[in-house]
């Protein structure tokens, strides 16, 4: 959803109304005819509203410091004190006028590189914004935007994730705001809660990053569990880190189920203990992914059918798998799953006990498409 305040924080208050005044030759000397020109530039446009007058007023007391970088006139010390103080407002002024229309621009072209590193600028340079949560929150969106065909050790994408952490650290913190991000980044909803769908968007991105980008795979199901915990957050932010919990635990699935495949047919199509124990951790691995596509199915509803359909086709293919071809009972299975606590993805995975030996391994569940809603 789109903000409708554009970034109401770095509104300039309107005092009065200036026009540049054209520069003038000077003497280069520090004194109250010295600086007269420059300084009277300087008091015309340094409450202006467009870039191009801030600009000159900058240009003019920057200049009026370097002519009286050694001065000791003490008569002219309340004006060099307004000069400094101006310097570090105008550069502030004429940083945010380039980020709204830099963010206002993204908006449109969906461009986010320079929009990101203006709002990153800020973020460093200007102590009165180091803390807004709303602009930590563009910012690392904007990297996230950025970066999106990064690889994994692109410093923007990394900055991305950096700076998600420190937006999550801000809410947690007690961090207060109404869209939660500026411009058409942001995580504000029109039902459920504008706070846990901003902290389920950011664990969930942090997920992605890590799971896609830098294969930091078992750290990244955290931040996808961590998603699924904010019941006030926009439901596709859970779907989706169940799904993602889900491929996790399939990829292993896979791994053991082809190991086990394959010294079953390098054996002769005869179980070993090696296979029985392969066999019976995929099984394992089944149960978990079972478990995790079965609650993004469960929160998912009908709201995407093709994706709905496909949940429900890769569950009754690990169901399959898990009970040695059987059918019937799937569904009562699922529901006690999802009926206790998903498990934990860093606790042991205990292997299925194989009473008999295993049949020729079935083919394996594919991957389904993701939600889209």
């Amino acid at each position: 959803m789109k903000s409708q305040n554009l970034f109401l924080a770095f509104a300039i208050i309107i005092l009065s109304s200036t026009t540049a005044v054209l520069a003038q030759e000077q003497t280069g000397v520090c004194d109250a005819e010295g600086i007269k020109t420059d300084y009277e530039n300087l008091t015309a446009n340094y409450k202006a509203t467009n870039i191009d007058a801030l600009n000159s007023a900058l240009a003019s007391a920057k200049k009026v410091k370097e002519i009286c970088k050694a001065s000791t006139d003490e008569l002219l010390k309340p004006q060099l004190n307004f000069v400094d103080r101006q310097i570090v407002a105008l550069q502030g002024k004429i940083l945010q006028l380039q980020f709204n229309a830099a963010a206002s621009a993204a908006m449109k072209s969906k461009d986010y590189a320079a929009s990101y590193t203006l709002a990153k600028e800020i973020l460093t340079n200007d102590a009165r914004f180091k803390n807004n949560v709303d602009l930590k929150i563009y910012a690392a969106r904007a990297a996230y935007a950025a970066s999106s065909k990064a690889n994994g050790t692109d410093p923007v994408l990394l900055d991305a994730i950096k700076m998600m952490g420190e937006a999550i650290a801000q809410i947690e913190g007690g961090a207060k705001s109404t869209d939660w991000g500026l411009y058409d980044l942001v995580y504000k909803v029109t039902t459920g809660d504008s706070r846990d769908n901003a902290l389920a968007g950011l664990h969930f991105t942090i997920g992605e990053l890590k799971f896609e980008k830098t294969g930091e795979k078992a750290e990244a199901v955290k931040y996808f569990v961590k998603a699924t915990t904010f019941p006030g957050a926009d439901k596709d932010f859970i779907v989706r880190g169940y799904f993602n919990i889900g491929t996790y635990y399939g990829e292993f699935f896979k791994k053991n189920f082809d190991e086990a495949n394959a010294k079953y047919k390098a054996n002769g199509e005869k179980d070993t203990d090696e296979t029985i124990l392969l066999y019976g951790t995929a099984k394992a691995y089944a149960d978990r992914a079972m478990d995790a596509y079965g609650r993004a199915l469960q929160v998912l509803g009908t709201d995407d059918k093709d994706a709905a359909a496909s949940l429900e086709s890769t569950i009754a293919n690990f169901y399959k798998f898990r009970f040695d071809g059987k059918t019937e009972g799937q569904k009562e299975y699922v529901a006690t799953l999802l009926a206790n606590p998903m498990p934990d993805p860093s606790s042991e995975i205990v292997p299925v006990k194989e009473e008999t030996p295993a049949a020729p391994a079935p083919t394996v569940p594919p991957t389904p498409i993701k939600p889209t809603n």
